[in-house]
């Protein structure tokens, strides 16, 4: 999440929106987001119903309680364009922006 929030202005450069979504409640968003130093971008609660959210993008790991990581493009009229599921590790920033083309530092 603190990459993202790195890299926010190429998002932004990007006319991309980051959003961050976790089966975790709000109130434990807002202490991790205190933990990294401040994030500015909203962290979402997918808590009740517990991982609707997950489940619907089918991420949800019942051996867990919890989902995958995953990043998602979705476009402004809500088409899902872009999709990647990471068993481990953090997301590819870098793959990110190529794909909304941003492919050079600013």
């Amino acid at each position: 999440m603190a990459a993202f929030q790195r890299d926010l202005a190429r998002f932004e450069a990007a006319n991309a929106q980051v959003l961050g979504v976790s089966v975790d409640h709000v109130y434990s968003h807002n202490a991790f987001g205190e933990q990294l130093g401040g994030l500015s971008y909203p962290l979402l609660a997918d808590f009740n119903p517990h991982g609707a959210i997950t489940r619907r993008y089918g991420l949800w790991r019942d051996e867990k309680g919890y989902g995958r990581r995953a990043c998602f493009l979705i476009d402004l009229d809500g088409t899902l364009t872009w999709a990647r599921v990471y068993e481990s590790g953090p997301p590819d920033n870098q793959e990110l922006l190529r794909v909304l083309g941003q492919d050079s530092e600013p």
